[in-house]
């Protein structure tokens, strides 16, 4: 009797211990969790949630790895570069300094460092296509200041 009362009572144990695991499926819905506020906004269009570091660094890994044809050392390689360069963009954007100089400074010092790393992976023909990649970028960049300015 004893046996079969403690065998009962490491079940129910055992039982609440699985359901005390399983995950809330709401969580993986969406990329980002937002609040009622955001939802409403995000539904209007007015707003779209932000990107965490990871996923814009996939989503610029991905671009670059079929606009320049990467191989798969390249790849692993560039990732942790892109990986590394999001999070620190993203670190002084969470954390300015309170001088939009230095801040300005910093992006730009960490944005070079990246484009030099990536660079010195390329092949010859991978870094003509990657220099007109980032060619297109500034004008795209440009025309979107400029739509902005017309507004």
């Amino acid at each position: 009797m004893k046996s079969f009362l403690l065998l009962l009572t490491f079940g129910l144990g055992l039982q609440g211990l699985i359901h005390a695991q399983s995950t809330d499926s709401s969580l993986y819905d969406s990329p980002v969790r937002q609040n009622p506020a955001q939802q409403s906004m995000t539904q209007q269009g007015s707003a779209a949630p932000k990107k965490s570091p990871a996923q814009r660094a996939a989503q610029q890994l991905k671009t670059l790895t079929t606009q320049l044809n990467l191989n798969q050392d390249q790849v692993v390689q560039i990732r942790m570069i892109i990986l590394n360069k999001v999070i620190a963009l993203d670190s002084i954007s969470n954390n300015p300094s309170g001088d939009p100089k230095t801040d300005g400074k910093a992006r730009r010092a960490i944005n070079q460092y990246a484009d030099g790393s990536i660079y010195g992976l390329l092949n010859t023909e991978q870094q003509v296509q990657y220099a007109q990649w980032k060619q297109q970028q500034k004008e795209k960049a440009e025309e979107k200041k400029q739509a902005g300015k017309i507004q």
